[in-house]
C-alpha cells in the first residue's frame, strides 16, 4: 500500500475523537496489514495456478489433423494420441528444484505468513521497549532563568518514538523546573512549543564518545531507525543515549551562534563518511556529507 492509500484509510478510520496512542495504533495496524496484504499477492492463488496450468496443457495440445481427400466429405477428425504412461517418483533423485505441488505451496505460504506476522509481532514488541536517555534541553526560558543556560536531566521514551515525540518529552519534563517553564495557555487550552531533537556524532574508537559534530534530526525518525544509521565506514553514527533537544523558535533566534551554527540537518538520503566528516569539520565547512550519487566518487 502506498503512503497516500495508507493514510487515506487512516483517516476512514479516524473518525470522531481519538487519542495520539490511539491513533498511533490504528497506523500500525494498517501498516501491519499492508505487509500481509503484500505477503498474500506475491503467493501464488489456487485459481491462478490452475489457469496457468489450463493454459499450459492447451498449449501443448495437438491440433487436429484435417483429410483434404476429394472422396470423404466429412470433417476433419483429431488424430489419435496414447496417453503417456505415469511413472512413480524416483526416491533416490533429488527434487529441490521441481515445482512444488498443490499442497506443498499451501505449507509454504502458511509458513510464510507464520514466518510475517512473528516479525511484525517482534517489530511492534521493539518499539515498545523503553528507552532512557540523558539530555540537555535549550531555549528562551534555560538561557534566562538558569545560571549555565542548559538544564540536564534524563528522560523515559519507547524506542518506537518519532523525534518529535521524544523532543516533546523532554520539553514536558522541563515542566517541573517550575511555572516559568510552563507553556501558555488560552482559555485553559495548552499550547504546544515546537522543539526540535539533536544528535551528535561520535567517534566510535574512543573510549569516551568524543562528539564529531551534531545533526538536527528530521521529526518523522525513530529512535529504531536512527539506531540503525551508521557511517559509511560501518560503525553506529549516533550517540543514541545522549540527547540534545532545542526549542525551534529559540533556535530560529540563535542559529547564526555557537553551537547552533555547527549544527546541520541529517538526511536519511546521504551517506556520511567518519573521514571526510573530520576533514570538512576542521576545515571550518561543518558538516558534509557524502552524496550516494555525487560525481561518480561512490
Amino acid at each position: 500500500m502506498s503512503s497516500d492509500g495508507l493514510e487515506r484509510n487512516l483517516a476512514k478510520g479516524a473518525v470522531g475523537f481519538m487519542s495520539k496512542d490511539d491513533y498511533k495504533r490504528k497506523r500500525e495496524e494498517l501498516e501491519d496489514d499492508a505487509a500481509m496484504a503484500a505477503l498474500r499477492k506475491s503467493i501464488p492463488s489456487e485459481e491462478k495456478a490452475d489457469e496457468r496450468k489450463k493454459k499450459k496443457k492447451d498449449k501443448k495440445r495437438p491440433a487436429g489433423i484435417l483429410s483434404f481427400d476429394d472422396e470423404l466429405e466429412g470433417d476433419g477428425e483429431a488424430s489419435p494420441s496414447l496417453a503417456p504412461k505415469r511413472m512413480g517418483k524416483c526416491q533416490n533423485v533429488d527434487t529441490a528444484g521441481l515445482k512444488k505441488n498443490r499442497r506443498e505451496e499451501e505449507e509454504e505460504a502458511a509458513r510464510q505468513e507464520a514466518a510475517m506476522r512473528e516479525f511484525l509481532a517482534a517489530q511492534r514488541r521493539a518499539r515498545e521497549e523503553p528507552l532512557t536517555l540523558q539530555y540537555s534541553f535549550r531555549s528562551a526560558a534555560t538561557q534566562r532563568e538558569l545560571p549555565n543556560a542548559v538544564h540536564r536531566a534524563s528522560v523515559t521514551v519507547k524506542r518506537g518514538d518519532s523525534a518529535e515525540e521524544v523532543a516533546r518529552a523532554v520539553h514536558r519534563d522541563t515542566e517541573s523546573l517550575g511555572e516559568k517553564f510552563l507553556p501558555k495557555s488560552i482559555s485553559g487550552i495548552r499550547e504546544e512549543v515546537d522543539c526540535m531533537l539533536v544528535l551528535n556524532a561520535t567517534v566510535p574508537e574512543s573510549a569516551t564518545p568524543v562528539t564529531q559534530g551534531s545533526f538536527l534530526i528530521p521529526p518523522t525518525m525513530t529512535m529504531i531507525d536512527l539506531a540503525a544509521v551508521k557511517w559509511v565506514e560501518g560503525a553506529p553514527l549516533f550517540d543514541m543515549l545522549n540527547v540534545i533537544v532545542v526549542e525551534r523558535r529559540w533556535y530560529e533566534q540563535m542559529r547564526h551562534t555557537y553551537p547552533y551554527s555547527q549544527w546541520k540537518f541529517f538526511e536519511s538520503r546521504l551517506t556520511y563518511s567518519q573521514k571526510e566528516f573530520v576533514s570538512s569539520r576542521n576545515s571550518g565547512s561543518g558538516v558534509d556529507p557524502v552524496a550516494i550519487n555525487r560525481a561518480g566518487r561512490r
